[in-house]
């Protein structure tokens, strides 16, 4: 019987270490499950990307965004993936500090109806942001601030009737 009481304490010696490893291998499991579901809730700090593109549920590239050395930019893509909006070219940045006031803006060069007519969408977005930051940030007579308020409002009306499917 010795070698059979023998055998028996081992075995419960055995089944207690087991016992308490396996305890500690499901607490160290809870530990890692909760420390998980907490940082899932937290958003990330930071997230760096040189560019960023949205896609709908078929894959299909509905929006970019990404940089360039003046200014990020935007791009919207229609269901054919066509690019049917784009953030249009930078106006000037001021330097940190300075007043809008301080700003020297180019005013952009005269445009026609006839022209305006002709432009396509960006053509319209890129002409509209260069006349409503010349109007906003530049020092003008009265004769060049009417010019830009005309261009100003028929740029809109183009801008209007391309994104409405007009021609």
């Amino acid at each position: 019987m010795n070698d059979l009481q023998r055998r028996i304490e081992r075995l419960e010696r055995t089944q207690r270490r087991m016992t308490c490893v396996l305890a500690l291998a499901a607490s160290g499991l809870v530990a890692l499950a909760a420390a998980g579901f907490t940082r899932h809730n937290e958003p990330a700090p930071v997230m760096k990307a040189s560019e960023l593109i949205v896609v709908d549920g078929d894959g299909r590239k509905v929006a970019w965004l990404g940089a360039d050395k003046r200014a990020g930019r935007l791009r919207l893509y229609n269901e054919s993936g066509d690019e049917f909006w784009a953030t249009p070219d930078a106006p000037p940045v001021a330097a940190p500090g300075a007043a809008e006031a301080d700003m020297e803006v180019e005013i952009p060069p005269p445009l026609t109806a006839a022209q305006i007519q002709a432009m396509t969408l960006k053509e319209a977005n890129v002409a509209l942001m260069r006349v409503a930051t010349a109007r906003r940030h530049g020092h003008h007579d009265e004769a060049t601030a009417e010019r830009l308020k005309r261009e100003f409002d028929l740029l809109l009306r183009r801008v209007a009737e391309l994104r409405s499917g007009g021609a």
